[in-house]
């Protein structure tokens, strides 16, 4: 039944080479019955030469006429006589006569030999496909073996995977929660900027584009703002001001108190992530970036509102437990951090200087174990959920059915470049389960060091991991997501940091000279940097100060500026500090 199913799949192409070796037995039995027939017809016609072909009256040793023709001397019948079949003789007398060709049933063809050579293509046929049915047996029962022990296994590994991110059955839910929440206010976001698209394409005209980063356009030296900038800039900011008042945007400060408890979904259930929620951090963050970017003195509770709803969101992505997500909340704390330090230079009273650190204070970067200890788990369950398919072995990763959108771009950046992929193969499961144990565990041991001791260490990649198409993309990404924890970790420092200066400043008319100045009336600890497990650097006078964490390249530079505060990546300051400096301010 199993290879009638295999059949009836889009597997059938499995078995092209059996169909292949069948359809070369079928035409060798052909060609020999027709070379058979053949010779068969050809030794009648021989033999049958000697005689009349009308009324059977010998012809053999008759004279020939001049059109090369004998004559039957019974019925007057003729013959004609081939000279390739040597048919025309000399008698004694050197009279031309005709010599019947029933010599050459013993020429051109053999009968044993059409037999003998008929058995040889026939037993090496008969072996190639042997061997085939063999190698493909033997491939099968393995496979299926494999499929077995891994689908044992993915119940075992989502079962972890649930347990690391304390996730709720969808029975547990009495709540709609935070997620359905945010699913209506990305659909409500997504109706006004398609409304008021329209309307701003009447008024500015068809290349105007509604987006919450164009209201920080400022344009350069090297790349000043177009006509369509500014009108787009313009068009957005109109569309801001009026969604402000409208039912979607004024729920959002409503998400900062529900539930974020990741719920079980038939999706994580199979070993994949519901990458959905990636989409709703965007829809929900974007809108806050705009606020706070537009926030004034007068504003600050729009201001630290935003801030805990960013950071909300961050927490609850976090949640999940993923490389991705946590790049998605990196990401949003990102961001978040650019505008609190952007706003620092207006004139905030210490007060609200307070409820502004409160928020970042409450909503500090998840630890990197957590995320390890779900990763580890999702990364097994989905191997041995790719494994537990015997159809989707054979067909290897490229088959693998990812219709969503967002996973196709997951499978992107967890699987590497399809070209890439092509070039390494796919291995047995055990090999799989085998080369990951030795990158996990080294992973495990390498989180466990600053950044700083990491690049010193160096890359130790385990055998057989970079050949195996599953799991040689898998340390770049982890590392990957170990660079940004500990940049946002440092980032977060750096943003208490500089909102507690400006309360010092505020409070002493100045700045201090050394930050232990600032424990415990300001900050608890001294801040300390992520990258190397230092206190962050700084550099302090009475006016001006600089702050800085040494950055990924793990050197400190002497607080060299690059992008201040926000490592969106790890290229963006690779080679830099992270810097914070005193902000200008607006008397």
């Amino acid at each position: 039944m199993d290879i009638l199913d295999d059949l009836r799949s889009d597997d059938a192409g499995e078995y092209a080479l059996a169909g292949i070796g069948g359809a070369m037995m079928f035409v060798a039995a052909a060609i020999s019955f027709a070379v058979l027939a053949a010779k068969r017809r050809y030794v009648r016609l021989l033999r049958d030469r000697a005689a009349c072909p009308v009324c059977g009256h010998g012809l053999g040793g008759l004279s020939l006429d001049e059109s090369k023709h004998v004559r039957c001397p019974e019925c007057e019948g003729s013959m004609y006589a081939v000279t390739a079949w040597n048919e025309r003789g000399v008698d004694a007398s050197g009279r031309e006569v005709f010599v019947p060709a029933t010599g050459l049933v013993r020429v051109w063809v053999s009968q044993r030999v059409v037999v003998r050579t008929g058995k040889w293509v026939g037993a090496v046929v008969a072996l190639v496909l042997v061997v085939y049915g063999a190698w493909w047996g033997v491939r099968e029962v393995g496979m299926r073996r494999d499929a077995t022990l891994a689908a044992t296994d993915h119940a075992r590994y989502i079962g972890e995977y649930k347990r690391a991110i304390g996730a709720k059955s969808q029975d547990e839910v009495t709540d709609a929660g935070f997620w359905a929440e945010a699913e209506r206010i990305a659909a409500g976001r997504k109706a006004s900027i398609e409304a008021a698209t329209v309307q701003a394409r009447t008024r500015w005209g068809p290349e105007v584009e509604i987006h919450e980063n164009a209201l920080r356009r400022t344009g350069s030296d090297n790349e000043p703002l177009t006509d369509a900038d500014i009108a787009s800039r313009d068009a957005t900011l109109a569309w801001f001001m009026q969604a402000r008042g409208e039912e979607w945007f004024l729920a959002i400060d409503a998400l900062q108190g529900r539930d974020t408890t990741p719920v079980w979904t038939a999706e994580t259930q199979d070993g994949l992530m519901p990458f959905s929620v990636t989409s709703f951090a965007r829809h929900v963050s974007l809108p806050q970036q705009a606020r706070m970017h537009l926030a004034r003195p007068s504003e600050i509770g729009e201001l630290s509102s935003s801030v805990r709803v960013n950071l909300s969101l961050a927490d609850a992505v976090d949640r999940y437990d993923l490389s991705i997500t946590r790049l998605v909340a990196s990401a949003v704390r990102a961001m978040t951090a650019e505008r609190v330090i952007a706003s620092l230079s207006l004139a905030w009273s210490a007060d609200e200087l307070a409820q502004m650190q409160a928020a970042c204070e409450a909503s500090p970067p998840g630890t990197l174990d957590r995320v390890l200890a779900g990763e580890e788990s999702w990364i097994r369950a989905s191997v041995a959920e790719h494994f537990s398919d015997v159809a989707r072995v054979r067909q290897g990763v490229e088959g693998t059915a990812y219709a969503d959108e967002d996973i196709k771009l997951m499978q992107t950046m967890v699987f590497g470049h399809v070209e890439s992929g092509k070039r390494k193969r796919l291995g047995r499961y055990k090999e799989n389960v085998a080369a990951l144990d030795a990158m996990l565990e080294e992973v495990t041991a390498s989180s466990r060091l600053t950044h700083v001791e990491r690049l010193k260490r160096g890359a130790s990649v385990v055998a057989g991991e970079q050949e195996l198409v599953l799991v040689e993309p898998l340390r770049p990404a982890i590392e990957f997501v170990m660079e940004q924890s500990d940049a946002m970790r440092s980032l977060h420092e750096l943003v208490v940091t500089a909102i507690a200066l400006e309360r010092y400043r505020l409070e002493h008319g100045g700045y201090p000279q050394r930050l232990d100045v600032l424990v415990p009336g300001y900050l608890n600890v001294i801040p300390m940097d992520a990258i190397d497990g230092q206190p962050l650097r700084y550099r302090g006078e009475r006016d001006t100060y600089t702050l800085w964490s040494i950055g990924l390249n793990g050197v400190d530079d002497g607080g060299v500026w690059n992008a201040r505060y926000a490592p969106r990546s790890a290229a963006a300051a690779a080679k830099h500090d992270m810097v914070v400096t005193s902000p200008e301010r607006a008397r």
